[in-house]
Order: C-alpha cells, then structure tokens, then sequence
C-alpha cells in the first residue's frame, strides 16, 4: 500500500483545461442565442429594444470569447 491515503492524480494539460473551457462558451452562446430569439418573437414593442440590444452585446462577447479560446488551442496543439 502506498504512503498515501489517496492516489495522486496527473496534473492537468492546459490544453485540456482550454477545450472544456471553449466547450462551455459554446454552449453558452447557444443558449444565448436562444433567449435571443425568444426575445425577438415576444419583444416586439420597442420599450424591449435594450433588452435585444444587451442579447445581441452578450452573445457576441462569448462568441469572441470562444473564437479566441479556439484559436488559442490551435496554436497550442502546433507547438
């Protein structure tokens, strides 16, 4: 039996760590995009437009997000 109570896990890639993370914001920003466009079936009056607008901001933050957080992968997997 080894000295310590509870085997020691691998320490984690950072590459790994990337592509959940990208994994996430990808699910994020389809969930995004689907209150968006639940939003444009029901907001129709124009006291929403900020509402839109703050979708339209919020999806397309994580959508950036995700692209860099891809693009960041690919750079590491060719070192």
């Amino acid at each position: 039996m080894s000295e310590r109570e509870y085997p020691v896990s691998r320490p984690r890639d950072h590459t790994d760590v990337v592509k959940e993370i990208a994994r996430d914001l990808a699910e994020v920003a389809h969930q995004i995009s689907f209150f968006k466009g639940d939003a444009n079936a029901y907001f129709d009056d124009h006291n929403y437009n900020d509402l839109r607008i703050r979708l339209v901001i919020a999806l397309a933050a994580v959508e950036a997000a995700a692209s860099t957080t891809r693009r960041r992968v690919r750079l590491n997997e060719s070192r």
